[in-house]
């Protein structure tokens, strides 16, 4: 990646990399106190990372921000005209792999700057999950260079997270549930056609 200065005005939040599904800038607390770091001495210390498209938009924006939503909104509120941003090359934003590579990373720098909700880390799972299986489930397991070990363990691997965690977050978010307290693994939910007796009682185990 390529670390250049760009244009606030270039830049296109494409909802496909944004994991912070409920986040809003005007009602965020914290987002004034992000802005006067930026404002600070040091000022970003951490870049913003876009990948830079093969054609405008129709607003002739440049760039797609894969992550850096809350610093981008800080700049915007500081009024900045331009942002350090670590540029990806121009690539094919159709196809299921790049959206695959392109996601995982949006996941795994959001939480590794500030914790995702619950919610919106196990819904950016599933959509990691449902690209994987479009990427790679109809690839042999013999098939050279390519993950071989299920989207659990390399969702795990990428995100620098426990197996466990993945295959809990796919869990609770098929049962539509928040949380499941700190030691506890849950067994395999029940199937969709299950009775809503049984799904309750598993959701009561949780």
């Amino acid at each position: 990646m390529e670390l250049r200065s760009i244009p606030l005005h270039h830049i296109d939040r494409d909802p496909t990399y944004q994991v912070r599904q409920r986040w809003d800038p005007a009602t965020d607390p914290t987002l004034d106190a992000l802005a006067r770091s930026l404002a600070g001495p040091e000022g970003l210390l951490h870049p913003i990372v876009v990948v830079q498209r093969t054609t405008p938009t129709t607003f002739g924006r440049l760039y797609t921000l894969i992550a850096g939503w809350r610093r981008l909104a800080a700049a915007q509120r500081l009024g900045w005209r331009t942002i350090l941003a670590r540029v990806e090359p121009p690539c094919d934003l159709d196809t299921p792999a790049t959206r695959l590579r392109l996601l995982a990373m949006a996941v795994r720098e959001n939480t590794e700057r500030q914790d995702l909700p619950p919610e919106d880390r196990r819904v950016a799972v599933q959509r990691l999950q449902a690209l994987y299986a479009e990427v790679y489930g109809a690839l042999a397991p013999t098939t050279p260079a390519e993950p071989t070990t299920g989207f659990t363990r390399w969702a795990a691997q990428v995100l620098c997270v426990t197996e466990r965690t993945i295959r809990q977050d796919l869990q609770l978010a098929a049962l539509g549930l928040d949380s499941v307290p700190a030691g506890r693994v849950l067994p395999a939910p029940p199937p969709p056609e299950a009775p809503a007796a049984l799904r309750v009682t598993y959701a009561l185990r949780a």
